[in-house]
């Protein structure tokens, strides 16, 4: 915001606006492109599950869901799947 200031005091109003693109521009690689790949390696979880789970979880509950987006996920792929790993008895029926 204030280089946006800055550029439309010194340099006129259509460098301003070239240089607030360049900002905007900056800014979406960074969370969509730079921070998916960092999440990847750290988390062990792929690139699709990753904007899957923005888009997703930013839809259903805002930009809450968009920050916890990435923990909601990896919560819930771990509750799906534990029953499968714990073993059979669990879905086996009781005996009786």
């Amino acid at each position: 915001m204030i280089a946006n200031l800055i550029a439309v005091l010194i340099l006129g109003w259509k460098n301003a606006l070239l240089i607030a693109g360049g900002l905007i521009l900056a800014q979406m690689v960074g969370d969509y492109v730079v921070r998916p790949m960092l999440m990847k390696k750290g988390q062990n979880i792929s690139f699709l599950e990753i904007m899957l789970s923005l888009v997703i979880w930013s839809f259903l509950l805002g930009p809450p869901g968009a920050i916890l987006s990435i923990p909601l996920t990896l919560a819930l792929r771990r509750a799906i799947k534990r029953p499968f790993t714990e073993g059979e008895g669990a879905l086996a029926p009781a005996p009786g």
